[in-house]
């Protein structure tokens, strides 16, 4: 479904038993800069809730590191990392366990606990240390990384681009933009 057809049909949803003359939504240019990233960020962060749609927001995110740290895009829903995954695209075999609590992360390690890669989070910022190495932000890596993590969908560019998300998702984004319309229409006729 391209981005054109999805706010055509949360409109159809929304206009569904008003009378087609009387309908005080006709320019539909305003729907997607007022309510389409809300509604994008809403459904997500409650399907994200939904322990059983909650991996149908995972998906795959190449973070590019600079003296192990990044930034992290607004896309990502951090709240969930211990549903993540980070691994390394050219050598699979290495591990990365997500250290909860930076001021544990940025600690010095020692015997076992080196045995495998760590990242963290601090704000916006990830930081990932290699096996056999601890953390140091001078001399981290510099490289990147898949991380696979529950995210809001992306807002499309264009009306003609596909809106990227399973269709489950991207019926809950039809019925929540439909809602929202609802609401205008409502306003609308009262006034």
């Amino acid at each position: 479904m391209t981005y054109q057809q999805m706010i055509e049909m949360a409109l159809s949803q929304a206009c569904a038993g008003t009378d087609p003359l009387t309908n005080p939504i006709s320019d539909t240019s305003w729907i997607g800069e007022d309510f389409v990233s809300s509604i994008f960020q809403k459904v997500g962060a409650e399907c994200a809730k939904d322990e059983r749609k909650r991996a149908l927001l995972r998906k795959p995110k190449t973070i590019t590191f600079v003296n192990g740290q990044a930034t992290v895009t607004d896309d990502v829903l951090t709240e969930y990392k211990e549903d993540s995954t980070l691994y390394d695209p050219t050598d699979t075999t290495k591990e990365y366990s997500l250290v909860r609590e930076w001021g544990d992360f940025i600690q010095p390690r020692e015997g076992w606990m080196l045995w495998q890669g760590t990242f963290s989070l601090n704000g916006s910022t990830m930081a990932v240390v290699e096996p056999n190495e601890n953390f140091n932000p001078s001399t981290g890596i510099s490289e990147d990384r898949t991380w696979v993590i529950p995210c809001v969908p992306v807002i499309p560019a264009l009306a003609s681009d596909p809106v990227v998300v399973i269709a489950e998702i991207e019926n809950d984004l039809v019925e929540g933009l439909a809602i929202a319309l609802r609401g205008v229409i409502q306003e609308k006729k009262a006034a």
